[in-house]
């Protein structure tokens, strides 16, 4: 981590917290809260795993750093794919949100600085977080809170914009994204169709040399977010492919570390 930065910082946490039961099982979510009044900036954290894999653990050690930096993080679980088709996983995900900001206040959550980041599937899903939070077409029902999806921020790790048959990907992984869609609106389900100049600030994170989600999609999203005046920062790394840590030392993703970090609250910014 950039130094610093205060990591002995005291935390407490919610683990295994009921937010949502879905057609097939109850999902949970892990919340870890810095100790203080607050209230503290809250990042949403989405695994990746091609909407088929991972859980709310994979992002367990982020949580915590997170939160031992002053930042409040949640990770969920979401439904998968293909026996849960899209949009079961955004559904969920828009739950996880309106839960956080449901019950904010007794958590000591800043809730007008929610931010969502995912990485590769999850980045996918943050990024329709961040663009399509008043599409009402991507809940499926299971969620009953009152409140709003909104984010106040996005941040995408090595994601997917573009879900549409003309876009670019190899076979390998457009099986995957086939799977996830099962058939279901892949305009709908591509947040590169939702950009608009009221979608909150974003970041955007990709490596040259990503074989598997093709940098392209990262430039294209960028580019549309731009055209609209949409505030976007892009990083892109020249060499890295698919998967690398959001909280990274290596000395070539420092900036993508800092910049996210900055994105947080946690470095200020210049």
């Amino acid at each position: 981590m950039p130094r610093g930065i205060d990591r002995s910082r005291p935390t407490h946490e919610l683990l295994d917290q009921p937010y949502v039961r879905a057609p097939g099982r109850t999902l949970e979510l892990d919340l870890s809260v810095p100790d203080g009044p607050g209230p503290h900036p809250v990042a949403v954290l989405i695994h990746g795993g091609g909407w088929r894999g991972g859980d709310k653990d994979d992002f367990a050690r982020v949580r915590r750093l997170f939160a031992s930096h002053g930042v409040a993080a949640a990770s969920l679980d979401y439904r998968l794919a293909p026996r849960h088709p899209f949009p079961a996983a955004v559904s969920d995900v828009r739950c996880a949100v309106r839960w956080l900001r449901a019950h904010g206040e007794e958590h000591h959550l800043d809730l007008e600085r929610v931010v969502a980041v995912g990485a590769s599937a999850g980045g996918h899903l943050a990024a329709l977080l961040g663009t399509a939070a008043d599409a009402d077409a991507l809940d499926d029902g299971s969620c009953t809170i009152d409140a709003s999806p909104r984010v106040d921020s996005w941040v995408a790790y090595f994601g997917a914009f573009d879900m549409r048959p003309e876009a670019p990907y190899s076979v390998p992984t457009r099986r995957v994204v086939d799977a996830f869609l099962g058939g279901g609106d892949a305009a709908l389900a591509s947040p590169i169709t939702h950009v608009d100049a009221a979608d909150p600030p974003g970041l955007v994170v990709h490596g040259t040399d990503d074989i598997v989600l093709q940098a392209g999609q990262a430039r294209a999203m960028v580019s549309a977010l731009r055209a609209v005046a949409s505030p976007v920062t892009y990083i892109e790394l020249e060499g890295a492919g698919h998967g690398f840590g959001l909280l990274t030392r290596a000395p070539e993703k420092r900036a993508a570390t800092c910049t996210l970090l900055t994105h947080l609250g946690v470095l200020p910014s210049e």
